[in-house]
């Protein structure tokens, strides 16, 4: 209740004009850059290069925000992504509107960046260097190429300038969280290189626990991510590459840790067509933990992407091949560190995820015509794993499975929007979709030790679909949204069984989902409230992995003599909605304040953030797993902590 007091209070703030209040939303670009300067007569003449700008319309399901000062996570979040805590802040993933996983799509001037990892280990929204990209945008109604089910994140790579240029990033995070973020950008002559390095340790919660205290890791070892990038134009040609390289990345969230995460990246763009390539290299094991001394466990994943995109289309392919590796320690023997100091039993060594090869094609158009706008989008799916030998495995419990499947992903939105008065904008969209279910859905497989119940993909699955009715409306700085969605096919896990075996596995179910989002925006305060609501209909209970009440607010002071200061509050409500038989438990309601103060002088800007003020322990209901490889631990939040940062572009 307190969390809803905060929200209508924020509301009530009156704010400058945001998007709502006009017909037709447009995203610009432009690059003004300075050429030259002279003095005449003791007055100073600026020579500017020309500007261009470039416009698309936005349809009401979309939502774009500029990557400026903020970090890439508060630019998510302000575009109306969620974000699920897994770990240290690199290892966050996205959640939008119910839907989450294989289900949002996140894709980077049109490339997909799907993960290596069956969990999601090597999230690629939360990695991107904020010095590359210039927004981000968000798109709900699946009608667009590179879209998910439930929609997609869309970053765009900022253009390089002509003008040569530095900038820099630094920020330090000390108390509870310790971390250093650096990243450098050399630009000019319309290239441009960056570089990013982070280096921490786990974080403590409030109470002053360890990640060794809470969830039973052997010692506290130092995380790594280093990044390269290069982006050049030329004419009507765009080219680029990138390296990325993480290690000892934990995550409390699951069983095991990301020990090395190597990805690189090249792509060459004609006029808006763009062929690209990316690679994965993912291993994760448990010799952090404790638990290696029972069982070691490893998996050791690669992932190719090779696209084509464009205005309208794209068509890509998918090779995935993983490998899990686990090894019981007889009685009595130590295997920390992978080791055993007796003899350990044979490995058990399984192709969890069997040379997968999906192919896909999708063509998109949209048309508008005054108020209105429909957009579609048409494709092609074939998922098929590479050895047939597996077949057997989830014939166990589905006879009917075969090695390849064809899909028929399609999306249709149609939406309309007016001025209702000369202030009251309204809007309302229906949206149809179907999607091709996520591999790993289809085909993961691992048969677990001591017990556990063997984790299975299930072949048969049907392809998910949904019909969603969004409606808005916006006066000045205020927007209200709501939504409603019914699925069929929607694709949950379930417990099974066959014979005394036991399984964890997947299965298409009815859902319901349904939820509102209010909405302030203005040039001293932002606040925000959202509510979704599901429910398995086929099974008549509460839908797994459903976000509770949230809201935050931001107040922000006038900038004076270049200094500013902020207020940011963020709740949550307790989620007493949950699938026991997943076992969710219930998630405590929790509120925390964050404060800071910004200081700019010309070319440089520090910043000072205190974040969590009131050391406040909790963790979010979706910061706790229900896969098969779930620790059964939540993640809890933070404790309080202080971030420092500098940044300069000269």
């Amino acid at each position: 209740m307190k969390s809803l007091l905060w929200c209508v209070l924020a509301l009530t703030i009156t704010a400058g004009p945001a998007l709502a209040q006009v017909d037709t939303v447009y995203v610009l670009r432009a690059d003004t850059v300075l050429q030259a300067r002279h003095e005449e007569d003791g007055r100073w003449f600026y020579e500017l290069q020309e500007v261009h700008v470039s416009a698309r319309r936005l349809h009401l399901t979309q939502r774009a925000t500029l990557i400026g000062k903020e970090a890439v996570q508060q630019a998510l979040q302000a575009s109306g992504v969620g974000l699920i805590r897994r770990g240290v802040l690199l290892a966050s993933d996205v959640y939008l509107d119910g839907f989450k996983r294989g289900d949002v799509e996140v894709v980077i001037d049109g490339e997909r960046y799907p993960n290596a990892c069956p969990n999601r280990m090597d999230p690629p929204a939360v990695r991107v260097n904020p010095l590359e990209m210039e927004s981000v945008r968000l798109d709900k109604s699946a009608a667009e190429v590179g879209s998910g089910l439930g929609g997609q994140v869309a970053f765009q790579r900022a253009a390089p300038p002509e003008a040569w240029r530095v900038r820099g990033n630094l920020v330090y995070a000390g108390l509870n969280d310790q971390t250093l973020d650096a990243a450098l950008a050399l630009e000019g002559r319309r290239h441009r290189l960056s570089g990013r390095f982070v280096h921490g340790q786990p974080y403590r919660d409030a109470r002053d626990r360890s990640f060794i205290e809470r969830y039973d890791y052997l010692q506290e070892s130092p995380y790594t991510l280093a990044e390269m990038a290069f982006q050049g134009e030329a004419n009507a040609w765009t080219y680029g590459a990138g390296l990325s390289v993480g290690q000892d990345i934990p995550f409390p969230y699951l069983r095991m840790d990301e020990r090395e995460n190597t990805m690189w990246n090249a792509f060459l763009a004609y006029q808006g067509h763009r062929l690209y390539v990316n690679h994965t290299y993912h291993l994760m094991d448990n010799r952090l933990r404790a638990n290696a001394a029972t069982m070691a466990m490893e998996n050791d994943a690669r992932h190719l992407t090779i696209g084509l995109t464009g205005p309208g289309y794209e068509i890509y392919y998918r090779n995935w091949d993983t490998w899990n590796t686990m090894t019981m320690a007889p009685m009595g023997s130590n295997m920390q560190g992978g080791m055993a100091s007796g003899m350990a039993m044979q490995p058990m060594r399984q192709h969890m995820m069997p040379d997968l090869h999906l192919i896909s094609t999708s063509l998109a158009r949209d048309v508008a015509r005054g108020a209105f706008t429909l957009s579609g989008r048409l494709g092609l799916t074939r998922t098929a794993i590479g050895e047939a030998a597996r077949l057997s495995f989830y014939q166990t419990l589905y006879p009917d499975a075969v090695d390849a499947r064809w899909f028929v992903p399609a999306a249709l939105s149609l939406s309309a929007r007016t001025m209702l008065t000369d202030r009251l904008l309204g809007g309302l969209t229906l949206d149809l979709a179907t999607e091709a279910p996520a591999p790993e859905y289809l085909y993961v497989g691992l048969r677990r030790m001591q017990g556990q119940p063997t984790w299975t993909g299930n072949p048969t699955l049907a392809a998910p679909r949904r019909a969603t009715l969004r409606g808005l409306l916006g006066r000045g700085a205020f927007t209200g949204e709501v939504f409603t969605t019914l699925a069929d096919n929607y694709v949950t896990l379930t417990p099974a069984a066959r014979d005394e075996a036991r399984f964890i596995t997947y299965a298409n179910v009815g859902a319901w989902l349904t939820g509102v989002t209010l909405r302030a925006d203005g040039p001293y305060a932002t606040a925000q409230i959202s509510y979704t609501l599901g429910e398995n209909l086929t099974e008549n209970r509460p839908l797994a992995e459903i976000a509770p009440l949230q809201m935050h607010t931001t107040l922000r002071s006038p900038r004076w003599r270049g200094l500013s200061a902020s207020v940011r509050a963020e709740a949550a409500a307790a989620q007493p909605r949950i699938d026991e038989a997943l076992g969710e438990t219930r998630t405590p309601a929790w509120g925390r304040l964050d404060v800071g103060a910004t200081y700019a002088l010309g070319a440089v800007e520090v910043t000072a953030d205190l974040e969590n003020l009131t050391n406040t322990l909790y963790y979010q209901h979706l910061s706790y797993a229900r896969s098969p490889f779930a620790s059964g631990l939540p993640v809890y939040e933070p404790g309080r902590t202080l971030r420092l940062g500098l940044r300069l572009a000269y």
